[in-house]
């Protein structure tokens, strides 16, 4: 079985690890073909539609997932829902990712206005065979309860309409079950910032071991006051969840956001990265 690989590519992870060899060997595996990785930071002039992207709307509302018209720093891809209540704006890469190749993926994610939206970051089985037929409404039907519409689906989801928690839960479906929960508390900003706002990026990660699957918070945190050292930092680990996930079906890494009341929404993505090892077993 595959060694999960590093899920902690960051620079803090990185400045911290000082002078540990396996973590070294661990972020120079991402320099080798045994790697599959696709990431993305949407920069330069080409449309979203030239990049490969699967993008789904409702059909009522909703816009398809597009570039800023206007370039920003570090590029973005914006989800606009559309003001109409549960209108939505997805996107997908293609059903390519297994849990037995110890798949991850990890998208860092903010929205205009944090009330009366629903957010899903994570691995979707999507519907029919590919990413592309994909017509649910989100992986998730009803969080508080939990039912969901992906047969297959281990991922973060925020949803004003569970009334017990409103922040984010990592949730798991393995094969049509009913969704298994973790429920964390206090995972907001380190640096004192409210939980996803329109100023501050949430990092969200998703690590997947066989059957299993890790949820990581990260935040963007300053060192000593100074906004321009922050790096980003992970704030919350879950541990591994066992059979949140069927090792063997195809998954896309998969960003859905889902206007809850007749008020347009916009998610903004920085940045898109999703990695495998190629074969199941590590060389």
């Amino acid at each position: 079985m595959a060694v999960p690989q590093v899920h902690r590519a960051v620079r803090d992870a990185l400045i911290r690890q000082q002078g540990n060899a396996s973590f070294t060997r661990e972020m120079l595996q991402f320099l080798t073909p045994d790697i599959v990785q696709h990431k993305d930071d949407f920069l330069g002039a080409m449309t979203i539609a030239n990049k490969g992207y699967i993008r789904m709307k409702s059909a009522a509302a909703g816009v398809l997932p597009v570039l800023p018209a206007t370039m920003v720093v570090n590029g973005t891809v914006d989800f606009e829902t559309g003001a109409t209540d549960d209108g939505y704006s997805a996107m997908a890469t293609g059903l390519q990712y297994r849990g037995d190749l110890s798949a991850v993926f990890v998208a860092a994610i903010k929205v205009d206005t944090i009330t009366s939206v629903k957010i899903e970051v994570g691995f979707h089985d999507a519907t029919g065979t590919d990413a592309s037929t994909a017509t649910d409404v989100g992986a998730m039907l009803v969080l508080a309860t939990p039912s969901a519409n992906a047969t297959d689906f281990a991922g973060w989801v925020l949803d004003p309409d569970d009334a017990g928690n409103a922040g984010w839960q990592a949730v798991g479906v393995k094969n049509g079950a009913t969704p298994l929960k973790v429920e964390p508390t206090n995972i907001g900003n380190v640096d004192g910032d409210a939980l996803l706002n329109a100023a501050e990026y949430d990092v969200l990660i998703v690590a997947l071991r066989e059957n299993d699957a890790r949820f990581y918070r990260g935040d963007m945190v300053d060192v000593d006051g100074n906004d321009n050292e922050k790096r980003l930092t992970l704030t919350y680990d879950s541990g591994w969840q066992t059979d949140f996930i069927t090792s063997s079906v195809l998954l896309s890494p998969w960003v859905f956001v889902q206007a809850r009341s007749a008020a347009n929404r916009i998610g903004t993505v920085d940045f898109w990265h999703s990695w495998q090892f190629r074969y199941a077993e590590e060389i």
